[in-house]
């Protein structure tokens, strides 16, 4: 995250929870501000892995706060 902006490929794990990490897929999640919202929504990041090495991206949202980023990508 720069300056108030999600850089995917850039990605600052600080301002996230990581909740998932093994082999095969990584699951950070965050709260942030959606200008196209103008609200906050749940973000989640999917790094997802094939022989050590990361094949894809996927970001997946809510505006339900509570619900946890690895609901996002399970179902």
């Amino acid at each position: 995250m720069v300056e108030g902006r999600v850089i995917v490929y850039e990605l600052d794990t600080t301002y996230c929870d990581k909740q998932i990490c093994n082999q095969e897929l990584t699951i950070y999640s965050t709260v942030v501000h959606s200008k196209a919202f103008n609200r906050d929504i749940n973000l989640t990041i999917a790094v997802f892995y094939k022989d050590g090495k990361e094949i894809a991206r996927k970001l997946y949202f809510s505006t339900d706060l509570n619900q946890e980023g690895e609901q996002f990508v399970r179902y």
